[in-house]
């Protein structure tokens, strides 16, 4: 089933809760993040300048135009397949299932490549896969006697693989387990990695996210000696403001042993329900960006003030679609109640992690007034035949109708649509015969 704007809204967020229970609840999720961050942040190794030169140094550049225009604060955000890479414990509240590839091209014909792929499950939690490659070509390689050896290609590669599960309610876990490999010459080493993770919502509009990025870290050898990809720390805090439009975000990062600790700063603000602007500052640097959207496609860019890499301008095509939802669908599309074909069918499909506790079918005219519903308990019908009555079994005007689809599980959770769904026309087509009225 694919769920796109316009048909089908995404999961939302949970109804507010109320009580002592939900203040218990918030308490527990408060000092239980307090703890992750405070358990992460202190790293007191002696801190060399830049990157230039750190093993494994584009892993800790940042991935996604959209990311990057927003000044890398995306750790708790990361509402998009990109958080295989920023926060994987994310994917345990995403969907559908989602695609997405960014293209940088670097100096001297040298690239910075993603591909990524999310997938969320009904029992087994949230999988992500990912491939960040670094690649150089045609360089020219001479003796020592300054004699041409011929050309040589540079590789680095990392290969990403995700998992996430919701563990309380707002609260996820996540872990990435990382290949990496780089080639020089005729050198070639490979090692191995894990990334743990940590995603929640504090209050009602105010996430966190935490990382610690090669908890377990990868040890490449190319010719004799090992290098250790070094441990690093992610925590942000993001919110939202006028009714999910504008969302800010702050973000601190430290990789142990290289470089002081760095600040981000990330705004996002939808002008239009399917563009995006954004800002950010990325460690005293700069950076804006934008996105568009189209049915199931998405296209984002971004750009920073300074790149150690070369040029800071990234592309990303994004591409949606299944995922878990509700949508509906009539066939026909156009009926009469006093013609030949006097009902159409509705077929509604429903895909959902929970059980299903209630289902609300409402069909709308072109006033917003609904003119007939259909409820129940448990799990909604493949089929709802409608013979173009209202609630009262009244017949209803001529016009297009669209419908609302709405359907609330035991975990608290609801899943709604919105869409056309029909055409009712008793009158039949008018034109002109022989050349008269």
């Amino acid at each position: 089933m694919t769920l796109c704007p316009g048909e089908v809204a995404r999961i939302n967020s949970r109804p507010a809760r109320y009580g002592d229970e939900r203040m218990k609840i918030t308490t527990r999720k408060y000092i239980f993040t307090i703890l992750l961050l405070t358990l992460g942040i202190p790293i007191h190794l002696q801190a060399q300048t830049g990157t230039a030169g750190m093993p494994g140094a584009y892993l800790y550049n940042g991935v996604g135009a959209r990311a990057q225009g927003m000044g890398g604060a995306y750790t708790a955000i990361a509402n998009d397949v990109t958080a295989v890479y920023w926060n994987p414990a994310a994917l345990a509240f995403q969907n559908p299932y989602q695609f997405s590839f960014m293209h940088n091209s670097l100096f001297m014909g040298t690239s910075l490549d993603f591909l990524v792929a999310s997938a969320p499950t009904e029992r087994y939690g949230s999988f992500g896969l990912g491939l960040l490659t670094l690649g150089s070509g045609d360089f020219e390689q001479r003796s020592v006697l300054n004699e041409n050896l011929g050309n040589f290609s540079m590789r680095d590669m990392a290969i990403f693989m995700s998992w996430a599960q919701e563990v309380y309610p707002d609260v996820s876990v996540g872990v990435n387990y990382k290949f990496v490999n780089q080639k020089i010459l005729s050198y070639s080493g490979s090692g191995h990695g894990f990334d743990l993770a940590v995603k929640t919502s504090v209050f009602d509009r105010m996430n966190i996210g935490f990382v610690v990025a090669n908890v377990l870290s990868p040890k490449v050898t190319l010719a004799s000696e090992a290098e250790t990809y070094p441990l690093q720390v992610r925590t942000g805090i993001s919110t939202t403001f006028l009714d999910d439009k504008l969302s800010l975000s702050t973000e601190f990062s430290k990789i142990s042993g290289w470089d002081a600790a760095q600040l981000h700063f990330g705004a996002e603000y939808m002008a239009m329900p399917n563009l995006a602007v954004r800002l950010g500052i990325n460690d005293g640097f700069f950076s804006f960006g934008a996105g568009f959207t189209f049915q199931n496609y998405g296209l984002d860019y971004g750009t920073a003030g300074t790149s150690e890499l070369g040029s800071s301008q990234r592309f990303s095509l994004n591409y949606a679609f299944g995922g878990f939802g509700v949508l509906a669908s009539a066939y026909p599309a156009v009926f009469s109640p006093a013609g030949e074909v006097n009902v159409t069918r509705i077929k509604l499909k429903v895909k959902s992690k929970a059980k299903i506790e209630q289902w609300i079918f409402a069909i709308v005219d072109v006033e917003g007034r609904i003119v007939r519903q259909f409820s129940g308990s448990g799990e909604a019908p493949e089929e709802i035949i409608w013979d173009g009555r209202d609630n009262r079994g009244a017949l209803v005007s001529d016009g297009r109708f669209t419908y609302r689809f709405d359907v609330s599980t035991g975990e608290e959770e609801d899943m709604a649509s919105n869409g056309l769904l029909v055409t009712i026309d008793t009158k039949g087509p008018v034109g002109v015969i022989g050349g008269e009225d």
